[in-house]
């Protein structure tokens, strides 16, 4: 799925730059086309005139004219049909745009919910899947609590470091690996949470909430040496 939405993607880019090279040529050729009758016109009165300087007394000058009023009319239809003819292409090349358009924004803002779901997953954060015997109740709460664990990670309140490490020197490599090392126990913690969620029954709540208790003081001892630790905050969210 990752791979087929850059391809998608790709491929609407590439009908909407043909589609627009498609209707400049057009545009030039008609232009041309006009540029050409106005030559053809201008070639026609000149072509007029020389007769009618050079046979004026044998040439009947009014049908002279009314040939040459029939070839400028003539010119001027097809004038208009060459643009009535623009209008409509570039009608339905809006159109065509519009929709291609429309394609992309509905592509962009899938992209948008797999790239928001593909950051939760890196934090061992993952949708829950129901039986049909789950109650609605509870998928409800547990949908409830899932947003809310989602936006305390999204505000730095899921995990702590306690030391601003430096890197190198470097104090944004240090922050970078902070980051990662918050985001490591997270993903453990989750993961621990989930499995006790996955066995949780009527009988053993206090036991599961006592798992998970403890889940969270083992990775916070795992983490002494790096200064990481999940908050309190994010383990109260947890083992509600």
């Amino acid at each position: 799925m990752n791979q087929l939405v850059p391809i998608l993607l790709t491929a609407v880019i590439l009908i909407l730059g043909f589609i627009a090279w498609w209707f400049r040529q057009e545009t030039q050729r008609l232009r041309q086309q006009c540029a050409s009758l106005q030559t053809e016109v201008a070639t026609a009165k000149q072509d007029a005139q020389q007769l009618r300087s050079r046979y004026a007394p044998i040439v009947d000058l009014d049908a002279e004219l009314a040939k040459v009023k029939e070839s400028l009319d003539c010119g001027k239809r097809e004038h208009r049909e060459a643009a009535s003819a623009a209008e409509r292409q570039r009608t339905q090349l809006a159109q065509e745009y519009e929709r291609a358009r429309v394609t992309y924004d509905g592509l962009k803002r899938e992209i948008g919910l797999l790239e928001e779901n593909l950051e939760d997953v890196s934090f061992g954060l993952y949708k829950p899947h129901f039986s049909f015997q789950t109650s609605e109740e509870f998928r409800a709460k547990l949908e409830g609590l899932r947003d809310r664990e989602r936006q305390l990670i999204r505000d730095g309140r899921a995990a702590a470091c306690s030391v601003q490490w430096t890197v190198g020197g470097s104090a944004k490599e240090g922050e970078r690996m902070a980051k990662q090392n918050m985001k490591l126990v997270l993903r453990a913690f989750n993961g621990e949470c989930d499995a006790a969620v996955a066995n949780v029954s009527w009988n053993n709540i206090t036991k599961m909430e006592e798992r998970i208790r403890k889940s969270c003081d083992a990775i916070k001892q795992l983490g002494t040496v790096l200064q990481v630790s999940i908050t309190p905050e994010f383990l109260r969210a947890q083992a509600r």
